[in-house]
């Protein structure tokens, strides 16, 4: 048979007791291979709850699957249930209460994301930029000698240019 928990949901637990006109629905439902006449019935529910659109003129339904509950009898006469699932917005855990007169009333806790990870880069080649010399080896000498790239492609310029020469760069005064 199939087994529904239907009701409201809010953000927050004050909205649903004092505001109910804020609260929006949700259905869950479990399907049992056998006729069970158990209630309540532990195991795996699907369903769906609504959300406000960004604009805030309709609602929308977003899917959930795989909703996992337990519901377990405790010393006061109703139970207390526990589970846990998933959705778009990441894994949840439940705790909540069936009254004996079968209001349920769940809260989710949704997990932090973990941060992630620093990790070294290890980089096969150092970078350089223009401004950084590049040290070679003098062939004769063996001690290094640097060469700035930004220099060699300054000369380059300078030498083609019809102006060069002059003191304070490339260009007339």
């Amino acid at each position: 048979g199939v087994h529904k928990i239907t009701g409201v949901w809010a953000l927050e637990l004050d909205t649903l007791e004092s505001n109910r006109d804020e609260c929006l629905d949700f259905e869950y439902e479990h399907n049992s291979t056998g006729e069970s006449n158990e209630f309540p019935l532990s195991g795996k529910y699907s369903g769906w709850f609504h959300l406000i659109s960004d604009d805030g003129l309709s609602k929308l339904k977003s899917p959930e699957k795989d909703v996992d509950l337990k519901f377990i009898k405790n010393s006061e006469g109703y139970h207390n249930v526990e589970g846990g699932g998933s959705n778009i917005y990441g894994f949840y855990s439940i705790t909540g209460t069936l009254s004996a007169d079968g209001v349920i009333t769940m809260g989710r806790k949704f997990e932090e994301k973990p941060k992630p990870r620093r990790t070294k880069k290890i980089a096969s080649r150092r970078s350089r930029t223009s401004f950084t010399p590049k040290k070679k080896r003098n062939s004769k000498s063996g001690t290094p000698k640097c060469v700035s790239p930004i220099k060699k492609k300054r000369k380059s310029m300078i030498a083609s240019h019809p102006d060069s020469g002059k003191r304070y760069g490339i260009g007339k005064p």
